[in-house]
């Protein structure tokens, strides 16, 4: 009796499977009778030519843009520019850095009252004044 139901279950699992194979078959048709294979083809020439076109737009700017720009990836020339802009500005990179202490340096005493803010205030402010005047 078991056997039976066992058969029973795979013939109705068959022609479940069956059914939903002619049901994906039907469809098949009906979409294939839709489309049209010449016209899917000349999209797709279309689509290959404007993606060539479009590459070759890109590295004709891409050239260009670098003719133009000259070549960035030269660190002397890079170097020298940061430098003359620098100089331009009133700013010299390694002058500073030869009185810049190398050791450890000790936290300044903490004086506190009017004097030591004052004297402070001045000594900065003239130091502003400085720099503004080589500009």
């Amino acid at each position: 009796m078991q056997g039976i139901q066992i058969q029973l279950m795979t013939a109705s699992g068959q022609e479940a499977i069956t059914s939903a194979l002619k049901g994906a078959c039907a469809t098949n048709r009906t979409i294939s009778g839709m489309m049209d294979p010449k016209s899917i083809q000349r999209i797709v020439a279309e689509y290959s030519k404007e993606s060539m076109r479009n590459e070759m737009m890109q590295e004709l700017t891409g050239d260009a843009l670098d003719n133009a720009m000259g070549d960035l990836d030269d660190a002397d020339a890079e170097d020298e520019l940061v430098n003359q802009v620098l100089a331009e500005i009133g700013i010299s990179q390694l002058a500073d850095a030869a009185a810049a202490p190398s050791g450890a340096v000790a936290a300044p005493a903490e004086t506190t009252g009017p004097t030591a803010t004052t004297a402070m205030d001045t000594n900065n402010m003239s130091d502003l004044q400085n720099r503004l005047n080589n500009l």
